[in-house]
């Protein structure tokens, strides 16, 4: 998991940057709904990170040879600092969205009215300070108790416009996935400050929707909607973005001042300039360089757990080794175990087996992914010899014929 978090950071962190510095100084030129577009960037360039860089699993090269006594010792895998860290950050992070929500959600249902307005529904309550939409199955506009008395209705129609611009775009899902990423990537600080640029567009590309077709009269009421959300704003941050949030607000105030002039070549330029970052993306989990089958096995186990000496072999001062072959998944674990040879037969296969299951490897990364490993070979030897049983934990390799 550690492994696969640094390696999305690169990709991640470039494609944030491109799109912060892009909706900061070309919405103009772009358009804001184009602009809000830009952000399915995001996912688009985290899953063609992740695709699988070949159907062909890397070969098998030769078998590790451990040694095991009647004193076995079990290793244990060391702490990952890193890890623990960023399940902690997560699980904050995570925990702390449901309190909220789940918070917010009882207020709304404690005290609430609902109302309408040219036949579109809604719910007033004082739980919010701001109209937003409010719910992920079923997502709902929730108005302030101040909703008819500070705003027009020719304004309350307009917020109500843009509300459900938000539910028909289907922002509350797109406003859930990206605190999921947030609470994946919490430690890159690009994620915290991309996140708010990200509402800010959505909020901005809502605005132009509203009043794409709207008279200049329109409009200033509209502005002045928003200043006197802003008045009315308490400092509770909610989980979506707020109609009228103070900083939030003044970008909105400035972009709807700007002309928009929807220029195609830098339209264009743009288009291909992701385009182009995408696919160089995706073919680079195509690109890496094959691995020879020798290097591949240098890997050693993370954690090894040693074969139990059978009681009855001990006492009969029998040895033996018995020849596995297995498979290294992506996330290093231990799979599709079969006996190639044992001597003698039946009498160490069991335990050998048992304990192979439970080993643990660093996965094998190429071209920035983990890749599964199959037919790896291993022999576990079982000698009485305590001088030999003690140096199980030394690997020598030997060529095998297969």
């Amino acid at each position: 998991m550690t492994d696969w978090l640094l390696q999305q950071q690169v990709v991640l962190s470039v494609a944030l940057i491109f799109l912060m510095l892009t909706v900061r100084f070309l919405i103009p030129a772009l358009g804001a709904g184009r602009a809000y577009q830009l952000w399915l960037l995001v996912p688009v360039v985290l899953i063609a990170h992740n695709l699988p860089a070949s159907a062909v699993s890397l070969p098998a090269g030769p078998v590790s040879r451990y040694v095991t006594g009647t004193g076995s010792l079990i290793a244990s895998p060391a702490g990952n600092t890193f890890l623990f860290i960023w399940a902690a950050g997560a699980f904050l992070i995570a925990a702390s969205v449901v309190f909220r929500y789940v918070a917010l959600a009882r207020h709304i249902a404690n005290k609430h009215h609902t109302a309408s307005l040219h036949s579109r529904h809604y719910l007033v309550s004082p739980a919010v300070s701001t109209p937003l939409l409010f719910g992920i199955l079923r997502p709902q506009m929730i108005m302030p108790a101040f909703f008819h008395s500070a705003f027009t209705e020719r304004q309350q129609s307009m917020i109500i416009e843009h509300e459900q611009t938000h539910l028909r775009r289907g922002d509350h899902l797109w406003n859930a996935l990206a605190l999921i990423l947030l609470s994946l990537f919490w430690f890159n600080p690009l994620v915290w400050a991309a996140l708010s640029a990200f509402r800010t567009c959505q909020e901005v590309s809502c605005d132009a929707a509203v009043l794409s077709h709207k008279s200049q009269a329109d409009k200033i009421h509209y502005a002045k909607a928003l200043v006197q959300c802003a008045e009315h704003t308490t400092g509770n941050n909610t989980l979506y973005p707020a109609y009228g949030e103070k900083k939030t607000m003044l970008t909105r105030l400035t972009q709807m001042q700007k002309t928009t002039t929807g220029n195609k070549t830098i339209t264009l330029a743009t288009c291909l300039a992701i385009s182009i970052f995408t696919a160089n993306t995706a073919l680079a989990k195509l690109a890496g360089t094959l691995v020879k089958a020798e290097q591949v096995n240098l890997a050693q186990p993370v954690m090894r757990i040693d074969p139990v000496y059978p009681a009855e072999a001990a006492a009969n001062n029998q040895e033996g080794s018995v020849i596995l072959k297995f498979d290294i998944s992506a996330t290093g674990t231990t799979e599709n175990i079969e006996i190639v040879d044992a001597f003698p037969d039946g009498v160490f296969d069991e335990s050998a087996r048992v304990a192979l299951s439970q080993w643990e490897y660093k996965p094998r990364v190429q071209g920035g992914k983990a890749m599964r490993q199959t037919g790896i070979l291993v022999q576990l030897d079982f000698r009485l010899d305590n001088t030999r049983a003690s140096n199980a934990n030394e690997m020598e390799k030997i060529s095998v014929t297969r």
